[in-house]
């Protein structure tokens, strides 16, 4: 099943971000990027960060 994290950043519109079977806990993000479209798939793409960088 997957989860729906939906975020509200600096007064701008709602984002609902439908995260996959098996993807962290949106309380373990520390931040959600924008990146485009980075796969083509014509669809926005975003990045997550998760626990303490190497």
């Amino acid at each position: 099943m997957a989860t729906r994290l939906v975020r509200r950043s600096h007064g701008q519109a709602r984002r609902e971000i439908i995260l996959p079977t098996g993807a962290p806990s949106p309380a373990s993000m520390d931040q959600i990027v924008v990146a485009g479209d980075i796969t083509g798939d014509g669809k926005t793409d975003f990045f997550a960060r998760v626990g303490t960088p190497l």
